[in-house]
């Protein structure tokens, strides 16, 4: 095993974990979903921990941006290193466990991740996310960061 030196590092072997498990779903593996999420919540938490210093030009796209619920007066993430602030806390704080969204077959199909100002019950952040849009994410934090490959697509899901 090599050894983990930077953040970026940790992102990289994530990614490529992740294609592993996604390219093997053939082979019965039925915890894609499973994957997926905690490779997620991994590039999310242990990279900003870190306090990587990345200066994030990334833009929100407009249908990621329609997932957020306005909360005003609180400012909506408009850059990707902010929306990643605010998952990070979701995370961080387990708001995001307790309002899953599962399809006909029992499957989690949308994610629901709040973040509260701090010490309070005031809700200033909320984003509903499908798998779809977690991989996306997963991969805008991987161009963003430069890591090597192709982005991630969502092969069909076994239910």
């Amino acid at each position: 095993m090599s050894k983990y030196t930077k953040p970026e590092d940790f992102i990289e072997r994530t990614k490529q974990n992740l294609i592993l498990y996604l390219e093997q779903k053939d082979k019965n593996y039925e915890f894609e979903v499973t994957q997926i999420l905690n490779s997620f919540l991994g590039i999310i938490i242990l990279p900003f921990e870190k306090q990587m210093t990345v200066t994030w030009t990334t833009v929100i796209p407009d249908d990621l941006q329609r997932k957020m619920t306005p909360l005003p007066p609180h400012k909506q993430p408009s850059t990707l290193g902010e929306l990643c602030e605010e998952l990070r806390n979701t995370v961080a704080h387990i708001n995001f466990l307790t309002d899953i969204i599962l399809n006909e077959t029992e499957r989690i199909e949308k994610l629901t991740f709040k973040n509260y100002r701090m010490g309070t019950t005031i809700l200033k952040f909320e984003m509903i996310l499908s798998i779809e849009d977690i991989l996306k994410i997963f991969n805008m934090i991987c161009s963003e960061l430069k890591i090597p490959g192709e982005p991630i697509s969502l092969l069909p899901i076994k239910v």
